[in-house]
């Protein structure tokens, strides 16, 4: 039986289906793990949608399981290796999302500076104010 939640699950209320990282042995570290496929629409499981001030583009939410009963079918991979199986997934999906945050940086970077090379204030553009040689030039890369 499953019992507990998880906030700030991705499209969590918008999903037919969840994959949940479950403990079948509480007094045992990561190798008390698994990973089970669970529909979510069954009995007890329940999902209510966050608020929240960024990342309107997709939904979150909350993912409660009240003494859910799930198959042992429904088992992803072997028993208690779910935590290398969710280890493995993590690796790539960080390096991922540093990748993307770094682009967004570097484009915001750019921008910036393309807005202040064209931008006119007391009759000369912001680039040729003393602050954008102090500090801005110092965040561009040699």
């Amino acid at each position: 039986m499953i019992h507990g939640s998880k906030t700030f699950i991705t499209n969590g209320v918008n999903s037919d289906y969840i994959v949940a990282a479950s403990k079948t042995d509480s007094d045992v570290n990561a190798k008390g793990l698994i990973l089970l496929f669970i529909e979510r629409d069954l009995l007890r499981v329940n999902a209510t949608k966050r608020d929240k001030l960024e990342c309107k583009a997709f939904d979150t939410g909350e993912i409660t399981f009240d003494n859910v009963r799930a198959p042992v079918i429904n088992l992803l991979g072997e028993e208690n290796k779910g935590f290398y199986y969710i280890m493995e997934y993590f690796v790539s999906e960080r390096l991922l999302m540093a990748a993307a945050s770094t682009s967004s940086a570097i484009l915001a970077l750019e921008t910036t500076i393309e807005y202040l090379n064209m931008r006119e204030a007391f009759e000369q553009t912001i680039e040729n104010f003393k602050f954008y040689d102090t500090v801005l030039l110092r965040l561009l890369p040699k």
